[in-house]
């Protein structure tokens, strides 16, 4: 089943990083801010919809409905890096990074991992525990209490998930995006290698943290598509949840077919080369200049591995490149009804954030299904946050209701499509009873009262 809905974001005023030293502090480059709209799905690994995840979008704080859809109206996205934050209680936090170039409907899609603490070891040893992705090593005496710091000493649990850098849903696992920020204080594209999750407790479920001068050693398995074109030791990034990037801490060393490398904390861990990187912003509709919502791969063409990402509802995207090299985008474009249309677009080299040339691909006598209505609530009032869910057979669009309002379109190849439309209040998580409208066209609904 395939989900189309809009992005996400997180405005940074001033944005500053501590490096190796505490006291040595650097500005980045801001952005420019765009007032846009968004809206996020947030599942589990079976693709089943998470209910009361927590949103955090710059302080504003929302909870995800029954469908896991989250909405933010009129909200400052950065041209630079914006980030949300994502948590539920037994799951690993996670979130997502974007930009925009312009104002937009953006579009987000989160998949949260469970923090499953099937692992356990003794803080009184050296030694450790793993599994057949990863390996933790401890140092004896090395674990505190987080609530008092004070020393930790017995059996222990470990929660790790590894996330497979070579798989499509990668983007979707992991936090923020692929943009980092290395020792050097530059806003870097990274290659993963490998990447994990991992937290630490005690059997009661305290938190435990590492203690000052202490590290885990931490190996990584390597993809087997990867290990035959792998660096002798490439860096080891943490993601900084209150950044929206990932920080250079520490080097890793390639030893058979893994990285290992030493820790000092827990958290998100990613172990990857880097270049510096630019943001590009970009466009994708049909021959007509409607928006197509489609899934992107963006690479050079002899690397394994890419970066996938989805087009806003408005057609429109962003995605970090490698700076001053040529990059391909590989577009794959599924029509409810149709087949998969799929296209390559070679673009580059850019050494500076810019909005790439349009892209477009073309139908051979396509259909289009056009949707308008305005909602109120039960006192007459305009919806200010909600969306619309409208099922095609196996496919689901959603729009952010603006305003009280939605008018969107959408290609189709069948004239005769079925479709279940249901409207969702999201204030007070009231819903429509499902309408059903048969054919494609304009389906122009009037006033739509949501209770």
């Amino acid at each position: 089943m395939k989900t189309y809905l809009p992005l996400i974001s997180i405005s940074i005023l001033v944005l500053f990083i501590a490096c190796s030293k505490e006291d040595n502090i650097h500005a980045l480059d801001l952005g420019v801010n765009y007032k846009s709209n968004i809206l996020g799905f947030v599942t589990d690994e079976d693709s089943l919809p998470i209910e009361g995840a927590m949103v955090n979008y710059n302080g504003s704080v929302k909870l995800t409905d029954k469908h896991g859809v989250y909405a933010f109206t009129n909200v400052d996205v950065n041209s630079k890096n914006s980030f949300i934050k994502i948590a539920k209680s037994g799951y690993f936090d996670s979130g997502r990074s974007f930009s925009t170039g312009n104002s937009s409907n953006i579009r987000v899609s989160n998949i949260l991992s469970r923090k499953l603490f099937d692992l356990n070891f003794d803080s009184n040893s050296n030694g450790g525990t793993g599994t057949n992705e990863f390996q933790v090593l401890f140092q004896e005496n090395s674990l505190l209490y987080e609530q008092n710091t004070s020393l930790f000493k017995g059996f222990f649990e470990i929660a790790g998930k590894y996330i497979d850098p070579t798989q499509v849903d990668m983007s979707s696992k992991m936090p923020g995006n692929l943009n980092g920020i290395s020792n050097s204080n530059e806003i870097s594209k990274l290659t993963p290698y490998g990447i994990i999750n991992i937290d630490l407790q005690t059997t009661k479920g305290e938190k435990l943290i590492l203690q000052p001068g202490k590290q885990i050693k931490l190996s990584l398995l390597i993809p087997p598509t990867l290990v035959f074109n792998t660096p002798s030791s490439i860096s080891m990034w943490y993601f900084n949840d209150s950044l929206g990037y990932w920080i250079e801490e520490g080097k890793s060393v390639l030893t058979g077919n893994t990285y290992q490398g030493n820790i000092k904390h827990t958290g998100c861990w990613c172990y990857a080369s880097s270049k510096p990187s630019v943001n590009i912003f970009g466009r994708l509709t049909d021959q007509f200049g409607i928006p197509l919502s489609s899934e992107l791969k963006i690479t050079k063409s002899h690397e394994e591995i890419g970066t996938y990402i989805h087009t806003n509802i408005d057609g429109s995207f962003s995605s970090p490149v490698n700076k001053d090299e040529y990059f391909t985008i590989y577009t794959y474009f599924q029509a409810s009804g149709g087949n998969l249309y799929y296209k390559v677009y070679s673009f580059g080299p850019y050494i500076k954030d810019i909005a790439i040339e349009p892209m477009q691909i073309n139908f051979y006598d396509p259909g289009t299904y056009s949707f308008k209505a305005t909602f109120k609530d039960c006192k007459d009032n305009l919806i200010q946050n909600g969306y619309v869910k409208i099922i095609q057979g196996t496919d689901s669009h959603y729009f952010q209701i603006i305003n009280g309002q939605v008018e969107a379109s959408f290609r189709t190849f069948d004239i005769n499509v079925s479709s279940i439309i249901t409207a969702l209040n999201l204030d007070n998580f009231t819903e429509t009873i499902p309408v059903n409208l048969i054919g494609s066209g304009l389906h122009d609904l009037g006033v739509v009262i949501i209770c």
